[in-house]
Formats: structure tokens, sequence, C-alpha cells
């Protein structure tokens, strides 16, 4: 091997003054990697004199917590096989800033081929990483904020497709436990006296499962949106009944321009502390605008299907007594025929109907017989209470569904509104009106009548029995005597033609 011609003391001074005013950092170590020598870029760099230098592992000083413990394992196996290596790596300053290098290490061997030092050439690289790591986190965000619009739109058309308030509440909860992962919240909804505001639905074990009062929480109060945590003053709402560790968002839910409810978020992946760092502030705004964007689907969805349910309500409601009407009682009694015949379980009619009504419209006028058939719903609405719900067919004609009735508990109810409504007193011009009775039939599931409209047929044979012993009472149908039967149908005709005369 030709020997390398040796250099002149002019090549030594300017390769000294090279490597002394190179601006990457140079450091020289022994086999055992202990440091021997370092340019003055070191000194600038880390804030270490090379005189503090000298005799330690640069690994020792210069890495830290952030260090990737890979990266170090890398480069110990590097040193232990003597093989050049090069990689990326955190160090930390003298004065514990992190940084981030270049870092080329290459083993040196002299003439003869042996293993003299280690020379590791450090270049700072901390504002391209910053940079690469901005890129890195705004493409995150932009990803995330794809997959948020995807799973919101996805939650939004899933919240108006529901059909009811309940269905509405359970896509909401599982919803926002997805689109707010690592959160905990609920929604919270005025009564309607609209004093308070009721726990309706919750996430991830959030909110506290009590109504609460308008004024306990600062978001209502401002009529705006409150981040609790990223200000210089933080007041905690009311309704948060523990001391606040993590930030916290309340959103006023909005429709019509009236507040309707209250969303609050928890971003429990988040320490309080954290919240004014400038990543974690970032990133609290964007929550804050998810959580507004899924307040304003929510109040749109929950008015959609309020709607839905005044404009059903409307079409299932007598209007005059506030009753379920004859539609809506045909539709129940089907569904709870079905039950009852599946379940092997009872399921009694009552039909009900006011004594002598048109005699009683003849004499005091319309306005007078709507005062009564109000009166009339509006004692069997209270009464009706255990099970059974109360129906105006039309006219004075009114009926009782009893599912998991017999005929004999069915007749006892029958016998409390029956007496409920004799002691109705109606105050009418200067004195009051006649008193009101109603007579009522009772009519049970099989016995034979299996249909809705055998029932009905059964219950009103039962109640021509109940006019014909003399109205004010309760009868229980008898289907197996038909010619009593048509006899009840034939004095009701009479008494009918006797009222109309």
């Amino acid at each position: 091997m030709p020997s390398t011609p040796e250099l002149s003391p002019e090549e030594i001074r300017r390769m000294r003054l090279v490597v002394e005013h190179a601006t990457d950092v140079i450091v020289l170590t022994d086999t055992d990697g202990l440091i021997t020598w370092t340019n003055p870029a070191f000194t600038k760099l880390t804030g270490f004199s090379g005189e503090e230098a000298l005799g330690q592992k640069p690994g020792d000083m210069l890495q830290g917590e952030a260090t990737c413990q890979t990266t170090r394992q890398q480069i110990s196996e590097a040193l232990k096989s003597r093989v050049p290596i090069t990689t990326e790596i955190v160090n930390y300053t003298k004065a514990g800033e992190l940084y981030w290098v270049e870092l080329n290490i290459i083993p040196i061997y002299d003439e003869n081929g042996q293993h003299i030092n280690f020379m590791s050439i450090e270049r700072e690289i901390s504002e391209r990483k910053d940079m690469e790591f901005q890129q890195n986190l705004q493409a995150m965000q932009d990803k995330a904020r794809r997959d948020e619009r995807r799973l919101l739109s996805q939650i939004g058309e899933w919240l108006h497709a529901c059909k009811s308030v309940d269905e509405l509440l359970d896509v909401i909860s599982s919803g926002l436990a997805k689109l707010l992962p690592g959160t905990s919240g609920g929604l919270f909804l005025y009564s309607n006296s609209r004093d308070v505001l009721e726990d309706v639905c919750r996430w991830n074990s959030g909110a506290t499962g009590a109504a609460i009062e308008p004024d306990d929480c600062w978001a209502l109060r401002r009529g705006r949106s409150y981040a609790y945590g990223t200000a210089e003053l933080n007041y905690a709402c009311h309704h948060v009944t523990e001391e606040p560790t993590a930030p916290y968002i309340c959103i006023p839910v909005i429709a019509h321009g009236d507040a309707i409810g209250l969303l609050h978020v928890a971003l429990d992946y988040m320490a309080l502390h954290e919240a004014r760092q400038p990543e974690q502030e970032a990133e609290i705004i964007i929550k804050r605008e998810l959580a507004l964007t899924c307040a304003e689907q929510i109040s749109l969805a929950l008015a959609n299907v309020r709607l839905r349910d005044e404009l059903r309500d409307q079409s299932v409601r007598d209007q005059l007594t506030g009753l379920f009407n004859r539609r809506w009682f045909l539709e129940q009694c089907r569904r709870e025929i079905q039950y009852a015949q599946r379940h092997k379980s009872p399921f009694t009619l009552i039909a009900f109907d006011v004594d002598h009504f048109k005699a009683f419209n003849d004499n005091y006028g319309h306005d007078a017989g709507d005062m009564v058939l109000r009166e009339v719903g509006e004692a069997l609405a209270s009464y009706a209470t255990t099970g059974s719900t109360a129906c105006r067919l039309g006219g004075e004609e009114f009926s009782v569904i009893c599912p998991g009735m017999d005929s004999a508990a069915a007749a006892d109810l029958a016998e409390e509104l029956r007496a409920a409504i004799a002691r109705i007193s109606i105050s009418y011009g200067a004195g009051k009106l006649p008193r009101i009775t109603m007579s009522a039939g009772i009519a049970q599931l099989g016995q034979p009548a299996n249909t809705v409209q055998d029932l009905m047929k059964t219950a009103d044979q039962a109640l021509y029995e109940a006019k014909r012993l003399g109205r004010d009472q309760v009868a229980i149908a008898n289907a197996d005597d038909p010619l009593e039967d048509m006899a009840a149908e034939l004095q009701d005709m009479s008494d009918k033609l006797r009222d109309a005369s």
C-alpha cells in the first residue's frame, strides 16, 4: 500500500482553520466513545465548552427524554460493530433546550488499519424538522377534518331520518362518542316549563344525570359558546359539580332563534394546564367548531322530529277534548289485540256514551254541549291512568282501551269513571248545567270477540243494555244471549227516537 504523503505545516494550518470555522459540529471520540476533541461549532450549538466535553460520552451529555430509544440503540450497535451510521436524533443544549441534528458517525483508522477514533459530524436540522412537523400536523388535521366531515355527514343523515326523540337521542349518544373520541359529554334540553334543563343524552359517562338551571351555565347566560381553560380568566359552570381537571366546551343549542338546550363536551384526554399551549389551544378551537356544527345538526333534527310529532299528534288527537281520536283508537286496538293473542293476556274495551246528549244540545246549545264533552274528556283522561287509554270516537261516544285487564277489572275502572263524570259541575251563564251521566258497556277479547270490530260491537251491545236498565250505569257484555242483545239494540233505537221527538 503506497504511503500517504505527509502534510506540510501550511496544509495542516489550513485544515485546522477549515475545521475551526466549520458550521457543522465535529466531535472526536476515542475507541471507548469518550470525547477527545470538539470544534468551536460544538460549543456554539450545545453551550458546553470543549473542556466540559472532554472525557464525556456524547450521548450522556446531549440526549434526553425526547430522544428516540430505538435510534440510541442503533447508534450503540454501530459503535460496537465499528461501522458508519447516519441518522436523525434529538439532542439537548446545556440549558435544556431541545434541538434536532443529522448525525454522521464514522470510525477512523490509522495507516496500519488500526481503529483509533470515531468522528461525529452533526448538522442542526431543527428548522427543517419543525417544518416537517407542521406539514405532517397539517396533513393529519386535514385528514382528521375529512374524516370528521364524513362522519358528521353520516350522523346528520341518521339524525334527520329519526322518527322519534328517543331514536334521535340514541343516534346523538353513539354518534358523538365516535365523532369526538377521548371526550365525554351530554345534551341538556329545556323542560316544558323552561325552568330547568334535563340531562336527556350522554356519551362516555358524561354529564351529571341531574337537571340544571339556566343560570348554572356561562354559555347560556352569555348566549354563546364557552371554552373553559383557554382564557386568562376561567370560571367553571355551576353544573360542573367537581373541580374540572380537563378543559370543556359548553354550546347553547338554538332553534328558530331560541335556546332549546345545551351541549356539554369535556376534553378528557387533555390536562387542564395544557389548554393554553399553542397546539392544544388550536385543537380546542377545532373541537369547538366541530361541536358547534354538531349543535346545529342536533337543533335542526330536534325541530324536525318535534314538528313531525306535533303533526302526527294533531292527526290522531281529537281537537275538542285532546283525547286520541278514532283513527288512533283503531290502530292501537289492532296492536293490543295482536299482543294479547300472542302473549295470551287479557284485553278489554269500555264503550262510554253521554246520556241524553242530543236533548242536552237541543236545550242548551252546541257551546254548552262542547263544554260537556271537554269536561267528560278531561275526567276520562285523568282517571284512566292504570295503563288504560281514553279515546273519543265521535259525537258523544267515548271508549277506553284496557290492555292487561279482564272484564271484572275493567268494570271497576268503568265504575270509577262513571262516578267521576257524575260529580262534574259546569257553570254556564248565570247558573249551572244539569248533572251529566254516562252509560258504559264492557267487552273482553275472546268472549267471543276476536277483532276490533267484534269488540266494538260487543261493547256497544253492553252499552245498550246499560241504557235499557236506566242509564248512568255499567254493563258487561253477555255474548251468549243474542236475543237479549237484539232487545237492547231495539230499546236503544226507541230511546234515541224519543230523545229526537
